[in-house]
């Protein structure tokens, strides 16, 4: 085991070293004297505001605008990058300014723009645009906003932000044309789960406020607990309280549920309530939500432990999920983050993963549980993922794969042990646990500016949650 922790470790750093060298050849590249380009942008003045998207992965603000690839003008860059994020066909015009690495251009939509006249997150005017073909992959949304009242820190680069500023004092202004709602560009069953939501909402709204806060609260709790990351963070209270064998099979069906979810809606291609009427939303839901991920990952899991625990706990943690279940079915519908449908074919979806994995229990030709500790089913699983990332480059699939591949370290490193009396080991996985989640928030903090360096961090993230906190225990273990 001492062996395969060296090679864990020695991984880690050299990915550390890469990611190093890679942000000094970016500073490198910078340099005014080398006037490389690596990236060209957009700015759009509509109505005396600045269009701007709202990035996932750094969890900032940007000009619409990336990467120029090899071979491409800056202006096709511009263009094509603008499309893809902010669904907008525009036509570039002259250059407006630089950036050490970036080439801005003063762009024109060449279709009217359309935005929401009340938006939720308060800071500026959102566009529909959920038909782009970015929307919930690599931006929340676009938003029409006063660049005086933005601060500095919500933008990208900080650094620029007044040089933003001063090219939007140049840039001619476009027209908007403002809507309170598009429910009637939904189809229609979802028209009337709009209509629903908007007259629950009203309930909900018209309310106590300690209703209200409990509501949210309440659905914000069960949300985080269903959500497949929280997975991560348990895994090793799993292991230490059901085994090796218990634990590679509950993160693989929460695994093979998420891939397929993620598929179906990239797929379906159908988004979130809020997309059609942004003041539905109460929460953080992005993107597309047919079948609902959470829902199918809830109920999947759910079936399996019920059918893990004892028969005196079973009962009662049938009831607790069923419930949580409601709530959270519940919570979603009201904020505007899934429809009825969504969460309906989510948890449809999840029974029949559930239900494959309990028809291996008892069949006599697959090994049971043992199965899920055999390296060649998680090396099938990071095949398949592979693949699924060659066809669809987000990062939801590359932190799959990376995840898959920890579990393969795991069902090589793992130790066979009861699961009893390991308090001690549960209090250590938890704290490594709480010291990789405080050094990924620092570390994410520190280079939100990058896209390719959030990523890294959030691979090395899950990779770390995945493997170090047992690995590390069972070591202290032995040396005890």
């Amino acid at each position: 085991m001492q062996r395969y922790l060296r090679t864990l470790l020695l991984g880690l750093l050299t990915l550390l070293s890469s990611l190093s060298f890679a942000q000094e050849s970016v500073i490198e590249a910078k340099s005014p004297d080398e006037k490389v380009l690596r990236g060209a942008l957009c700015l759009i003045k509509a109505d005396q505001r600045l269009l701007l998207v709202d990035e996932i992965i750094t969890n900032k603000l940007s000009l619409p605008g990336g990467t120029i690839s090899t071979g491409e003008f800056p202006q096709l860059a511009a263009q094509r990058e603008t499309w893809e994020e902010a669904g907008l066909v525009v036509s570039v015009g002259k250059e407006l300014g630089r950036t050490d690495s970036a080439i801005i251009y003063h762009c024109f939509s060449d279709s009217e723009i359309i935005a929401y006249n009340n938006s939720a997150n308060g800071r500026g005017n959102d566009l529909p645009i959920w038909f782009a073909p970015h929307y919930g992959v690599e931006v929340r949304g676009a938003t029409l906003v006063n660049p005086y009242y933005i601060s500095k820190e919500s933008y990208r680069y900080p650094a620029q932000w007044q040089v933003i500023q001063e090219l939007f004092e140049q840039a001619t202004d476009q027209p908007v044309r403002y809507v309170d709602q598009l429910i009637e560009q939904a189809p229609p069953l979802r028209q009337l789960e709009l209509n629903w939501i908007q007259s629950i909402q009203g309930v909900v709204l018209n309310s106590p406020n300690w209703l209200n806060d409990i509501l949210v609260m309440t659905g914000k709790v069960i949300e985080v607990i269903c959500h497949p990351i929280f997975l991560i963070m348990c895994i090793s209270l799993i292991y230490w309280s059901f085994g090796k064998a218990v634990t590679l099979k509950l993160f693989f069906a929460v695994n093979a549920t998420s891939l397929f979810v993620v598929v179906a809606q990239q797929g379906f291609s159908m988004p979130v309530p809020h997309a059609y009427m942004p003041m539905l939303s109460f929460s953080n839901g992005q993107g597309f939500s047919f079948p609902d991920l959470y829902m199918a990952n809830w109920i999947c899991f759910s079936c399996i432990f019920i059918r893990t625990v004892s028969p005196r706990h079973s009962i009662r943690f049938a009831v607790i999920s069923s419930t949580a279940a409601l709530l959270l079915s519940f919570f979603m519908f009201v904020t505007g983050s899934a429809f009825i449908t969504d969460l309906i074919v989510g948890a449809i979806l999840g029974a029949l993963v559930s239900w494959h994995f309990i028809r291996l229990d008892v069949s006599p030709l697959v090994g049971g549980e043992d199965l899920f500790s055999r390296k060649r089913v998680w090396l099938g699983v990071i095949l398949v993922t592979l693949v699924l990332l060659i066809v669809w480059p987000f990062p939801t699939f590359l932190y799959w794969l990376v995840a898959s591949a920890a579990m393969l370290v795991n069902s090589v490193v793992w130790r066979n042990h009861s699961p009893n009396n390991q308090g001690k080991a549960r209090v250590f996985s938890l704290v490594v646990v709480a010291l990789v989640a405080a050094l990924y928030i620092a570390i994410k903090s520190w280079l939100s500016f990058s896209g390719l360096g959030s990523i890294a961090v959030s691979v090395v993230a899950i990779f770390c949650l995945l493997v170090l906190p047992v690995s590390l225990a069972e070591r202290w273990e032995l040396k005890r």
